[in-house]
């Protein structure tokens, strides 16, 4: 599956995906570039390593304010389903960043980044039209350390 070696050829990319492959060879010891891009190569292809992507500053995007929010849904058996398609087909119009399906009292949680309290009040309005979500509880969040990296 995977090896030390390649967790810390992970834990690099996640650092700086654009980092070149014989800096990481370098970093490592006693591996050349070619076996650093056969590991980056497997990973890829087990589906480990799914995407390079990019870390910005949002406040400099004009997403000034954070925010969590609960959901609680109706109790029938197939609302999670529909109602996570719906909201996720919305995922660019409402700033949602991630969505999970939780256990407890809470059904869904979103996080979301917006403009600010107004538009975060319109996409509250938007989001309790949905089928099947019955109950909404927000978070506005103060400040945050974000972009950590776990292996």
């Amino acid at each position: 599956m995977y090896d030390n070696l390649d967790l810390k050829i992970i834990q690099m990319l996640k650092q700086d995906s654009r980092v070149n492959r014989q800096l990481i060879a370098d970093d490592l010891d006693n591996i050349t570039r070619q076996t650093v891009h056969n590991r980056i190569k497997a990973l890829e292809e087990k589906g480990i390593i799914l995407q390079y992507t990019i870390l910005t500053n949002d406040k400099k995007l004009g997403k000034e304010v954070t925010a969590i929010i609960l959901v609680i849904l109706d109790r029938a058996a197939s609302v999670w389903e529909f109602t996570a398609k719906e909201l996720w087909k919305k995922q660019q119009e409402l700033g949602i960043l991630e969505m999970h399906h939780l256990a407890g009292e809470y059904d869904v949680m979103l996080k979301l980044k917006t403009e600010n309290i107004e538009h975060l009040e319109k996409i509250l309005a938007i989001i309790t039209t949905i089928k099947g979500v019955q109950r909404t509880h927000t978070m506005v969040c103060l400040s945050s350390f974000e972009h950590g990296f776990v292996l």
